[in-house]
């Protein structure tokens, strides 16, 4: 995969969550002080499990109030672009043929809209897999905690949410590879322990 460029601005129409339809626009830049300055990895399919189950579309957000709330583009792409904008930040070279190859599945991108304020929640799992054997290294679920946001606002505010809880899941993940050397000797560096939401887990064939 070629680097890509540092920065990502996607634009759409001006939105206030008041029950009704509309789209956030959206807008990541990198954020993280996480800093690996090693190793490198291959970014692979990320999936937004929600629209994979049929209950969203695929650029569209869950939320509890009526009405429809979407981003500007696929959630599963935005969530993938900002890994790999983080990463690079890190000091991670992302490349094709680098021994480990990362996925994501976001389990879940949610705004609680209903009354007069909105929570945020957010779940995503990130796997790690040898890229020569596709044997599975790593796998951890990452539920950063929510965030909370007035409900009538400028788009800003909802972007900045969006952006925040997304980067709070990197960033654990980062620091759970930087602990590993994950990008550097695989992820087989220490020992590793069976388990989910949490707990990384062991090699499997």
């Amino acid at each position: 995969m070629r680097k890509l460029v540092h920065g990502l601005t996607l634009g759409a129409a001006v939105l206030l969550l008041g029950g009704c339809s509309g789209t956030i626009p959206v807008e990541y830049e990198t954020q993280s002080y996480v800093q690996i300055n090693e190793g490198a990895a291959e970014l692979g399919e990320f999936v937004y499990e929600p629209a994979d189950a049929g209950e969203v579309e695929t650029n569209q957000l869950q939320n509890t109030a009526v009405g429809s709330i979407y981003i500007a583009e696929d959630v599963s792409r935005y969530v993938q672009r900002a890994t790999a904008l983080e990463m690079q930040s890190a000091g991670v070279e992302i490349e094709d043929g680098a021994p480990v190859r990362v996925v994501g599945r976001i389990n879940k991108l949610e705004l609680d809209d209903l009354g007069y304020s909105v929570d945020w929640s957010y779940s995503v799992t990130y796997t790690a897999r040898d890229t020569r054997s596709n044997e599975q290294i790593f796998q951890k679920t990452y539920t950063p905690d929510k965030r909370t946001t007035g409900k009538f606002g400028q788009p800003s505010d909802y972007t900045s949410s969006i952006n925040l809880i997304i980067l709070a899941g990197i960033e654990a993940f980062l620091e759970d590879a930087k602990a590993r050397d994950l990008f550097v000797t695989g992820g087989w560096a220490g020992e590793t322990d069976d388990g989910e939401d949490g707990d990384a887990g062991a090699p499997v064939s």
